[in-house]
């Protein structure tokens, strides 16, 4: 069962309150959708990386390695704000890998933008993305500063609409209208599970990276750029909990960017033997990890 604070965006609040009114059956619910949203996001890897040409041919091990990596702590398991948010996040990158080829992109940027300002009623560091977001855009099309002004019409939009409803409703206040955010550290207890979880996504990390680089001539420029955009992603992502939550839970939204770099580790790796064994090391301490007890 998700446990609300009282600093959690109005929507997510909303919506887990409604789920949590079922009674007895909303822990099944809960963990359904946990399971839903998971595998759902696989496969939406999987047709992303297809479809954007990201390897030479059709692979699942997007899904694969998004699937892995989303069970090394309970946490990332969870139903979760970050974990719905996920969904809206693989929205972005599918709209943003079409603006290279696009002439006219005022719906898709516009709609970029909106998807940040609804996230962050979901999960407040989703605004956080608005930084990354820009510079993405940057990125795959040439500077246009009226396409950057429309997407940030498109992040303020629902709070605009939700600052008119509190107005007309009579319950406005500053701290009600805008998300809650600090800056602090995660509370998070060093262990020797953490240590091996760091290890086994470290390594496939660094030398999916190497396997990208050294495959980039091979690439075609959209490619090469949207593996740009997932890189600023990714370093975006790691900074997310120190915005909001204080928990391993927060680095959920990592978890994509980081499941295409394992992808390459796994695709283009010459030694078969290599990923292999990195990936039933991941199976075993998996396991190990989550029946343990010790490690949530």
């Amino acid at each position: 069962m998700p446990v609300l604070k009282a600093d959690d965006p109005t929507l997510y609040r909303s919506l887990v309150l409604w789920i949590q009114h079922v009674g007895a059956l909303a822990p099944t619910i809960f963990s359904f959708l946990s399971f839903l949203v998971a595998f759902s996001i696989g496969l939406l890897l999987n047709y992303f990386f297809q479809q954007q040409k990201m390897a030479s041919r059709p692979t699942d091990l997007p899904g694969m390695s998004y699937l892995l990596l989303s069970s090394f702590f309970p946490e990332w398991t969870y139903s979760s704000a970050a974990q719905w948010t996920s969904l809206l996040l693989i929205y972005l990158l599918f709209l943003l890998f079409r603006l290279y080829n696009q002439t006219e992109a005022r719906r898709s940027l516009f709609n970029m933008g909106l998807a940040v300002g609804v996230g962050a009623f979901i999960f407040s560091s989703t605004l956080l993305l608005g930084v990354w977001l820009l510079l993405a855009i940057l990125i795959m099309r040439p500077f246009r500063v009226k396409e950057l002004l429309l997407t940030l019409l498109g992040i303020f939009t629902p709070f605009y609409f939700y600052g008119v409803w509190l107005f007309v409703t009579d319950r406005w206040s500053t701290s009600q209208w805008m998300p809650s955010m600090g800056i602090h550290f995660p509370t998070i207890q060093s262990s020797v599970w953490l240590a091996g979880a760091a290890f086994l996504l470290l390594i496939p990390l660094l030398s999916g990276a190497y396997s990208i680089s050294n495959n980039s001539r091979k690439m075609l420029i959209q490619v090469r750029r949207g593996w740009t955009v997932l890189t600023f992603l990714l370093i975006n992502a790691l900074l997310l909990p120190f915005v909001y939550t204080d928990t391993l839970g927060g680095w959920q939204l990592a978890l994509i960017p980081l499941a295409f770099y394992h992808t390459s580790f796994y695709y283009y790796t010459t030694f078969r033997i290599i990923p292999l064994l990195f990936f039933w090391l991941s199976v075993f301490f998996i396991l190990a990890n989550q029946f343990s007890g010790t490690a949530g």
